[in-house]
């Protein structure tokens, strides 16, 4: 007790804050979309090994590849967006704001800040594995299922944020 007394706790909580803060931060810099595009990407998955029954006999070997979506319907949309970019933030929130059923990966900016301008908790950190496995290179990226693959959307804010200018002139 005697020792907690001589703590400087409006210091520790300040430098703790911060540390939270840093620790809750990323920094992917993917490049903007220029351009509208949509295509097709098929999930395979690769077991690196052997999947076994009770009795030890293989039921897939590794090396075995399938496509999950062959098996599961996801039922979210995932949204990559740059978090320090305000057009991409603006833009996100309107088109997808007040869905339910949407994760918001942040390939740039605090997770934390974010969350509370979305309102949502559903607001995550991307990483190279998620990077990866959708196959994200640009933001704004747009993903869900369709069928048996993933279809994935590169929307060039700027260019939405430009043609909305001029369609509020007429």
């Amino acid at each position: 007790i005697e020792k907690a007394k001589k703590i400087d706790w409006e210091t520790f909580w300040k430098n703790y804050s911060k540390l939270i803060y840093k620790h809750f931060t990323v920094n992917f810099n993917l490049p903007k979309a220029e351009k509208y595009s949509t295509r097709k990407e098929v999930p395979l998955y690769i077991l690196d090994i052997n999947i076994t029954d009770a009795y030890g006999n293989i039921i897939y070997p590794a090396g075995y590849t399938f496509n999950p979506l062959d098996y599961i319907k996801l039922p979210y949309t995932f949204v990559f967006f740059d978090g320090e970019d305000e057009d991409e933030v603006k833009y996100v929130i309107e088109r997808f704001g007040k869905a339910n059923n949407v994760y918001f990966f942040v390939t740039k900016g605090n997770i934390l800040t974010l969350r509370e301008q979305f309102k949502k908790e559903s607001v995550y950190p991307v990483n190279n594995l998620i990077l990866d496995r959708f196959k994200i290179k640009k933001t704004v990226s747009v993903v869900v299922q369709e069928n048996n693959y993933l279809k994935i959307e590169e929307i060039p804010v700027k260019e939405v944020k430009e043609a909305l200018k001029k369609a509020k002139k007429f």
